[in-house]
Parts: C-alpha cells; structure tokens; sequence
C-alpha cells in the first residue's frame, strides 16, 4: 500500500513505529507512560486541523520497513 493519510485506527501501528524510532536512539520504549498519552492525543487530534501523519506499509531501505512522517501545525495557513 502507498502512503495515506492516517486515521485514530492506525494508532496502534504508528505506536509501534514510535517505539522501534525511540529505541534506534537509545530511549525507553517500553514505558507504558507514554503509550496512554500517545494513544489519547491521536485519538483526539487525527483527523483535526493541527496534525497530520502519512502512513505507508510500502517497505522501503535496505531494512524493508514501514514508514510514517507527521506534521504539526499550530498556525493556518493564510487565508483559511
């Protein structure tokens, strides 16, 4: 599949990239902490006006992963 745009549905798979990106740095990603607070803020805000997030499950790199970018705007653009 190509990208998309996400949806509250996708929470789980955009966790479970969070946490393989927080351990590739070095972070605790087994904090149960950040989990809740993670699945209640994309719960509430996917599908707002401030914060999109592009999923594709196309595997890409040597490593063959999946991949999401998000982007948060905090200001509309001009004339919205």
């Amino acid at each position: 599949m190509g990208p998309r745009l996400t949806t509250p549905s996708d929470t789980p798979e955009l966790l479970r990239l969070a946490a393989m990106m927080y351990s590739s740095m070095g972070l605790d990603a087994n904090r149960s902490d950040w989990r809740e607070q993670a699945t209640k803020l994309l719960a509430y805000r996917l599908g707002g006006d401030d914060l999109v997030v592009s999923l594709s499950t196309t595997p890409i790199g040597p490593a063959g992963s999946p991949h999401a970018a998000a982007l948060r705007s905090s200001n509309a653009f001009p004339g919205r």
